[in-house]
């Protein structure tokens, strides 16, 4: 989706995953700098950026939500990233600790089944009433080859509960949890993933092994959390200027309201 900014100056809005869209500042006609002021500002409340406004000619605040012309997507913004590759990334939520730690105990296969990259949104352990008897398994629809090949993969699974339609944008395939990661379960909401049982850790390692493009980044964090790695945990105590006790891990616990399915 092309957006004019002004200034005969125009930048594409491009899916980038089911949950996030990018800006593409670097390869905009003509080329917009970060340096371009009065083009292009970024107003921060708190360090968080809240809005980017090029000039008042069009303005993306947190909040909105934007519609891919000719797909029909829409995309709630509920967050608005600055990154060091030179664009903005308009973000409706991150993985949650359930995509990492939970969901390759629940499902079988490999990250690379699910489309990770285009349809997949987020998994939740909790429901409205804080029960957690199920996984919820949330896909966007977008309309794309092998979406209708994964939704056989879901169903076909032996956990498998139900699907639910929410609308015409979600669907939430639903999982029972094995009897067995009762323990898992108390270590995940307590952030010591170094402490899950080897045979788990591998179970999610493998899941995650051949993790490409965005996918890398759940593959990096959710390693170092199974680890607890000595030389991350070194550079976050420079970082902070404070040693991190060791039964503490650099990943950080889950937040309840990231775990519960919203929508």
């Amino acid at each position: 989706m092309i957006i004019n900014v002004g200034y005969e100056k125009s930048i594409e809005i491009k899916h980038c995953t089911a949950r996030t869209l990018s800006l593409d500042i670097k390869n905009s006609t003509p080329k917009i700098t970060r340096s371009s002021r009065r083009i292009l500002e970024d107003i921060t409340f708190y360090d968080d950026i809240i809005e980017l406004n090029f000039h008042d000619k069009y303005i993306i605040k947190l909040g909105d939500t934007i519609t891919l012309k000719g797909k029909n997507i829409k995309y709630k913004i509920n967050f608005i990233l600055s990154e060091i590759d030179g664009n903005y990334y308009l973000q409706e939520e991150p993985l949650n600790k359930s995509t990492s730690f939970i969901l390759p105990l629940v499902l079988s296969g490999n990250y690379s089944d699910y489309l990770f990259n285009t349809c997949y949104f987020n998994s939740y352990i909790l429901d409205s009433d804080y029960n957690s008897d199920y996984l919820y398994v949330v896909y966007k629809f977008i309309d794309i080859e092998g979406y209708k090949n994964t939704e056989r993969k879901l169903t076909k699974q032996k956990n498998f509960i139900k699907v639910i339609d929410v609308n015409k944008t979600f669907s939430a395939f639903v999982f029972s949890i094995p009897n067995n990661l009762e323990e898992v379960f108390t270590l995940f909401w307590q952030g010591k993933y170094h402490k899950i049982d080897e045979k788990y850790k591998q179970r999610i390692i493998n899941f995650y092994t051949d993790a490409e493009g965005i996918s890398r980044n759940i593959k990096y964090l959710t390693e170092k959390g199974l680890s607890n790695d000595i030389k991350k945990r070194k550079m976050l105590e420079a970082n902070l200027g404070c040693k991190i006790p060791e039964n503490i891990n650099i990943v950080s616990k889950p937040k309840i309201k990231d775990e519960i399915i919203k929508i």
